[in-house]
């Protein structure tokens, strides 16, 4: 019955083939469709897209496609799975706005997941808001993710106050930046000779020198000289 069906709305133009995939010739006729269903049977059909394109292996379905039917069947798992994939994607070729998206797609379907790995995808989400100029977005993103790190990863601590810092700074707001960067530098003291420590003091040097600092500058710069040249580290 399936494919008397196709093969009346082929003849009919509602649908394409062209020998890969079936699409609607007009998005017209998609939304037609799609109003005439129950949300349950639109969450039923989406679901059996998902598992199709899952098992698709002659050609190679989007991670975009998958997430956009996985939200449409409120599939989390494969949301989970495919909207940090689709990110990636997006953010290889430029699309940063898109990896944005579905970063924070990733997000709202994390609950479940494990601390570090929603550390993981609020840094990611973080990072793709700073490039797309959403600045504000970026700071919740990363102050999310200080309450999910252990209290004894000193590091991680030290990284996320450093980029709260510059993003704050970013922003404007230049003594909570200030602030921020001498908790960085806090906690990254932990290990004295670390690539964050110096990191740390290269930053909050770079804040003192344009708050005309001039002296605590040249003290915090010749402190992250040290370090770099200890770990032979030009960067």
């Amino acid at each position: 019955a399936s494919s008397r069906v196709v093969e009346f709305c082929l003849r009919a133009g509602i649908i394409l083939d062209d020998g890969y995939a079936i699409s609607f010739k007009h998005d017209l006729f998609r939304k037609a469709i799609e109003e005439s269903l129950s949300p349950h049977r639109q969450r039923e059909l989406n679901q059996l897209v998902v598992e199709a394109m899952l098992k698709a292996t002659s050609v190679e379905v989007p991670y975009t496609r998958i997430v956009h039917h996985a939200l449409q069947a409120g599939d989390v798992k494969r949301i989970q799975q495919f909207a940090p994939l689709a990110a990636q994607d997006a953010a290889a070729v430029g699309s940063h706005r898109e990896a944005a998206k579905f970063y924070k797609l990733g997000l709202e379907a994390s609950g479940d997941l494990s601390p570090e790995t929603r550390v993981s995808l609020y840094e990611k989400y973080s990072h793709e808001c700073y490039l797309t100029g959403q600045v504000k977005e970026a700071i919740n993103a990363l102050e999310a993710t200080i309450p999910l790190l252990p209290k004894d990863d000193f590091i991680h601590h030290g990284n996320v106050y450093r980029l709260l810092s510059e993003l704050y700074n970013e922003a404007g707001h230049f003594l909570k930046a200030e602030s921020l960067g001498k908790q960085a530098i806090d906690y990254c003291e932990h290990f004295p000779s670390s690539r964050e420590l110096a990191l740390a003091y290269s930053h909050l040097s770079e804040m003192m020198l344009l708050g005309d600092q001039i002296q605590e500058s040249l003290k915090l710069i010749e402190k992250a000289m040290e370090i770099a040249n200890q770990l032979n580290d030009p960067e």
